[in-house]
């Protein structure tokens, strides 16, 4: 039972965390535009947002 706690309290923090870091966005490094980027959960947004050839900001 504290080990099936200790997972609910880890796997908690880890979408509050992950949902507080969505306000960033991808932006064009040539352009300065906003990029749109589909989340995956093979790469990370900033990964995916170097991809495309912007910066998280």
């Amino acid at each position: 039972m504290k080990k099936f706690l200790l997972f609910a309290v880890i796997l908690g923090g880890t979408i509050a965390f992950t949902s507080c870091s969505k306000d960033e966005e991808c932006i064009s490094d040539t352009t300065g535009d906003k990029i749109e980027i589909q989340s995956s959960p093979l790469f990370s947004d900033s990964d995916l947002c170097t991809l495309a050839g912007g910066t998280m900001k």
